[in-house]
């Protein structure tokens, strides 16, 4: 035996070499510049909303919860009838979801003012907040159930009825169809003017109201790559609620008669499983997209199905 193993003894234990990285492996001095940069984020410094000042919400404008008692009790006690300048009173007279009709009276000439606390929207007809409520609900996901309960836990008047909330609801359906399909045109001619010719890059994808295989409602999206706007959507359905007040035998001419009236309403356009969903509304899209976005799809940035259907079409 050595004399450098009779040093170490019978407990020695070797140390672990410690590593030091392959140091022949050519170390790479260039890093890859990609951008990581969201779309929200690339919009909200390209539109200079982080410099922009803080509205003042001080203003005495829009609409606000209060308790209607303690109204009615303080503005009667500082109320003058403008013609015998004695104490008037101010009492509430009816009610049409949360507009409510307030009126001044005053108990000794008899003088009555009456006014309403909400404007009307000129163009469709309606109570201006009572179409906000039915439009706010709709954005957080709630109907006309989830309006009533909202009410009763807020200790508001009971809403509108079944039939009027439908009513502004398809008027409100109108507009935003309006509104969303201008954006779009308008994002459209941002995204061909930034990439300099109507030959553009975009992105797609697909998504479902809800998880499963036997999914009844499907989205389909394109989005500039430049400005990151959505550029078209595709809905599609294969649902119809109102298909299903028929109860009576597809067939016959009473049965004509009901499709015929209810084909200009009838949601349901789509017809398949629900993956096919993503391909139909992506093929949907690309085929529009000269005669109503006027660009052409070029670079696509999807999944490799939708890549082979859309190849086809073109």
């Amino acid at each position: 035996m050595s004399s450098k193993a009779q040093r170490r003894g019978s407990d020695y234990r070797r140390k672990r070499k410690r590593f030091h990285a392959n140091q022949y492996t050519r170390k790479v001095s260039d890093t890859l510049d990609v951008d990581c940069t969201s779309a929200s984020a690339k919009k909200l410094c390209k539109e200079n909303y982080l410099d922009k000042e803080v509205k003042n919400f001080n203003q005495s404008n829009g609409y606000r919860l209060i308790n209607i008692d303690i109204l009615l009790s303080e503005l009667s006690k500082y109320l003058i009838c403008p013609n015998c300048n004695t104490k008037a009173v101010l009492k509430e007279k009816t009610l049409y979801g949360l507009v409510s009709e307030f009126y001044v009276e005053c108990y000794t000439c008899s003088t009555l003012t009456t006014f309403k606390s909400s404007s009307v929207i000129a163009s469709i007809k309606d109570y201006e907040v009572n179409t906000r409520i039915n439009y706010a609900m709709r954005t957080v996901g709630l109907g006309f159930c989830g309006i009533k309960n909202f009410f009763t836990a807020m200790d508001l008047p009971p809403p509108v009825s079944q039939k009027s909330y439908e009513r502004i609801l398809r008027k409100i359906n109108l507009a935003s169809r309006e509104v969303a399909e201008d954006s779009m045109k308008n994002a459209a001619k941002e995204e061909v003017s930034a990439s300099g010719s109507n030959e553009i890059c975009v992105s797609g994808d697909g998504t479902w109201k809800t998880r499963g295989h036997t999914l009844r409602i499907g989205v389909c999206s394109v989005i500039g790559d430049v400005t990151g706007k959505v550029i078209d959507v595709a809905v599609l359905s294969s649902y119809c609620k109102g298909c299903e007040k028929w109860r009576g035998p597809k067939s016959g001419h009473s049965y004509e008669e009901w499709k015929l009236k209810h084909q200009p309403h009838c949601v349901k356009n789509h017809i398949g499983s629900s993956s096919k969903m993503e391909v139909d509304g992506m093929k949907e899209i690309f085929q529009r997209s000269v005669p109503q976005r006027n660009a052409k799809y070029t670079n696509i940035l999807v999944e490799f199905k939708l890549h082979l259907v859309i190849v086809k079409i073109f």
